[in-house]
């Protein structure tokens, strides 16, 4: 079911309470009634990104985190202006209400991104990220003042607001992320190397995606260089498309077993010379921290902070029996190397020796 037409007035304790123009995937419908402010750029531009889905709804959804964040739509002004506008995105909430965190604008230009494939996968998605996002109103453990986290930027066009008063911030952690001093490093004590509690958002892309082509509907494959995404099936129907794309994502010996946003789903990977060792890194191109095999360009998983990357490193390493994790910087320096916990043995779980 997509709703098509979530704004303020049509929710209530996050329940959709006006159903307007929802329809049904693949059934026809009629935008007329679509709430201008809070339209998506498919709603405008058909034939340029292609027509309203699911990822619609999430681009209505974060104008309306936009909404209650700064107290005005993030876009106003007749409908010809607005359709102009949505094409750039809006501009950030932190420039109308500056104690907001940059985490907060992060999270609304990926849920408002002009194209549909830069937006979160899922609602879940954007819970979770929602929920990572520290309250500007939390008080620092230290007692002194929050940080001023008003970031500036000259893109986009559309409204401003001024700084209402009541508006409340969105709540989730009151810091950045730290690591767990008690947290047993396979046998080594100490903290992880400072780069872990460096948060990062959003999450990353995964390495499978379905885009509305020309010619129908593409199938993209992502791996580690962002020069080596290829486009290797084309279907005139989307379903025909999902479909290929999960199944080249559980294809047996297929690299990209676990979904980049969904760290629970495992598949088949065996153990070969590639997973003498893995590593901790940061891709600026997926603003993400990636636990990937250091000889080859294949990622295992992906996460939005090193702390959460180097928490599935440890589990991939003891998983699939890499002989070591590498701990890396921001910049690609290693920090710290982890062995396997039964290294000394020689023995893994799954019978692999190590070669000495």
């Amino acid at each position: 079911m997509l709703f098509r037409t979530t704004e303020p007035g049509t929710w209530d304790v996050a329940k959709i309470g006006d159903w307007g123009t929802s329809t049904r995937p693949l059934e026809g419908s009629d935008d007329s009634g679509v709430s201008v402010a809070f339209s998506a750029p498919e709603q405008f531009h058909p034939d340029r990104f292609g027509e309203p889905d699911s990822m619609t709804d999430i681009y209505q959804v974060g104008a309306i985190i936009y909404t209650l964040a700064v107290g005005n739509p993030p876009y106003e002004g007749s409908q010809i202006e607005i359709s102009q506008a949505v094409v750039d995105g809006p501009t950030q909430p932190s420039e109308h209400r500056p104690e907001l965190p940059t985490e907060l604008d992060q999270v609304v230009a990926r849920a408002m991104a002009p194209d549909k494939q830069d937006r979160f996968r899922t609602i879940r998605d954007l819970a979770a990220a929602i929920a990572d996002v520290p309250d500007p109103n939390a008080q620092p453990a230290d007692g002194g003042r929050p940080a001023d986290t008003g970031v500036t930027n000259d893109r986009a066009s559309p409204v401003g607001g001024s700084q209402p008063s009541g508006v409340g911030g969105t709540t989730g952690p009151t810091g950045p992320a730290v690591p767990d001093q008690s947290d047993d490093l396979d046998g080594k004590t100490g903290s992880p190397p400072e780069a872990i509690r460096t948060v990062e958002l959003p999450p990353a892309k995964q390495p499978i995606e379905v885009i509305a082509g020309d010619d129908g509907y593409l199938v993209r494959e992502y791996r580690r260089n962002p020069s080596e995404a290829a486009v290797f099936s084309r279907h005139e129907r989307r379903m025909d498309a999902m479909r290929a794309a999960a199944n080249r994502v559980n294809s047996e010996h297929h690299p990209c077993t676990l979904r980049w946003d969904t760290p629970d789903s495992v598949g088949d990977i065996y153990w070969n010379e590639h997973f003498e060792s893995l590593r901790v890194e940061h891709s600026g191109f997926l603003s993400s921290w990636l636990v990937v095999p250091a000889n080859d360009r294949f990622a295992f998983a992906a996460a939005p902070s090193a702390k959460e990357a180097y928490k599935r490193g440890k589990q991939v390493q003891q998983e699939y029996d890499f002989r070591e994790l590498e701990i890396c910087s921001r910049q690609g320096e290693v920090e710290k190397v982890v062995e396997h916990r039964f290294l000394r043995h020689s023995l893994t779980k799954s019978g692999v020796k190590f070669n000495r």
